[in-house]
């Protein structure tokens, strides 16, 4: 962790260590939250209900990384500042100087803000809400590592999301086995006042949850959500995969991905995080984007992954676990030497890279992990995707809900996702 803040930490970290009003406070877990633009209404539905999480005896730490970034318009930096002036407003007097400024003492706890923006610096035009969630994350790793902040978990979430009321304790009930997971994801749910969209979100959901109930089906470790506004990670498994990847989009995913490496992604049960299913070119592609592509093509165009793109996937991870137990020496002997799928793993180098991990000397369990290493989440992705090209293309939800026999409605979007839900996606 020391070597992280020191080598690998932006900035503030250290400005955050060394806040006098920080020492010493007491708080019990700490919420990172990028701010890009976002409405007044919605940040304060998301400060109410972190009140509502945190009970009457925790103090909570929420640091907001409100951001533009160096190609932002002007309309960016106005509607930031609007924020900042509501912020005040709603906590103030706020004390500290550029670019940190803290509350007084409120009802959850306290409010850090972290300003990068054209009046003091803004976040280069290729890095976006990457670097915003890293900023805020290496705050929250500096301060748990000076004391302020007691419980070593970093909490993520959006502008667009309101917590359950358990939010904070279910991630304390779990850490208190001897195996402490590295990263955990939470349930959740879109949602929107427009019935149109709501029930493009639910569209966008089944999507997603038709991708990790693949992964979930074909027995792989990195069957989770990469949903940036879901995720809490331990703070020594954050520190040791070198923080958030200073990207425009993905940058959970490659996250997570990383962490899953050095330890579990637990995915918690119970109530689902609220989050907003809104139109949105934040980023250049997620729940926004797609949501606006579904507007322009209507819902009929929605399509979720095929469930036969994951069968591959499952042999090669079943032809790993026979490989842990030298019941062969390559992937291609494990397979089979005449599957037909052999050539598209080798185009992909997944075969190399396995055949690397397996001839590592160690215990069963040691071979099998480092397999899941160098197949990871990323190169299943890239093996899925492959496969769409060629043979599976994408089905309509209709079609999903038939071919899982989920009894989900005849691909009612909603209907669907839960269905999905319940049955690992």
């Amino acid at each position: 962790m020391d070597k992280y803040l020191r080598a690998y930490a932006e900035p503030e970290a250290a400005l955050c260590a060394e806040f006098e009003a920080l020492r010493g406070t007491g708080l019990d877990a700490v919420l990172a939250v990028p701010i890009y633009a976002e409405r007044d209404a919605d940040v304060a539905a998301l400060l109410d209900s972190v009140e509502a999480a945190c009970g009457a005896s925790h103090r909570l730490l929420v640091i907001l990384v409100i951001n533009s970034r160096s190609d932002s318009p002007p309309e960016i930096e106005t509607r930031n500042a609007a924020l900042l002036d509501f912020l005040t407003a709603r906590h103030g007097p706020l004390q500290g100087q550029p670019p940190l400024w803290l509350s007084k003492e409120c009802s959850f706890g306290r409010l850090l803000l972290v300003v990068r923006t054209a009046a003091t610096r803004p976040l280069p035009a290729d890095q976006g809400v990457g670097l915003a969630r890293k900023v805020g994350a290496d705050a929250a790793l500096a301060l748990i590592r000076c004391g302020s902040v007691r419980r070593p978990f970093i909490h993520f979430t959006d502008a667009d999301a309101v917590l359950p009321t358990d939010y904070f304790e279910r991630i304390a009930k779990s850490a208190e086995g001897p195996d402490i997971p590295a990263a955990w994801t939470y349930p959740f749910v879109h949602v929107s006042s427009d019935p149109a969209e709501a029930e493009r979100a639910m569209a966008y959901e089944c999507r997603i949850r038709s991708y990790v109930h693949g992964l979930s089906r074909a027995g792989s470790p990195y069957a989770f959500h990469s949903v940036g506004s879901t995720m809490a990670i331990a703070a020594d498994a954050y520190a040791a995969v070198r923080g958030v990847p200073k990207r425009t989009a993905a940058e959970d995913f490659y996250l997570l991905n990383k962490v899953a490496k050095v330890g579990c992604v637990a995915r918690l049960t119970g109530a689902p995080i609220v989050l907003q299913g809104r139109v949105s070119t934040r980023v250049p592609f997620g729940t926004g984007m797609s949501l606006q592509a579904l507007a322009k093509t209507g819902l009929a165009a929605a399509r979720v992954y095929d469930p036969g793109a994951f069968a591959l996937l499952g042999q090669v991870i079943e032809a790993m676990e026979r490989l842990a137990q030298r019941r062969g020496r390559t992937l291609s002997q494990a397979l089979g030497d005449d599957n037909a799928s052999l050539r598209l793993l080798d185009s992909l180098a997944i075969t190399e890279a396995i055949d690397r991990a397996a001839a590592r000397a160690g215990s069963t369990a040691d071979r099998l992990h480092h397999m899941h290493i160098a197949f990871d989440g990323f190169r299943s992705l890239k093996l899925v995707n492959a496969l769409r090209a060629r043979g599976y293309p994408d089905i309509t939800l209709a079609e999903l809900a038939r071919r899982l026999d989920l009894g989900a409605g005849g691909g009612d979007p909603s209907t669907l996702s839960r269905a999905l839900a319940a049955d690992g996606g």
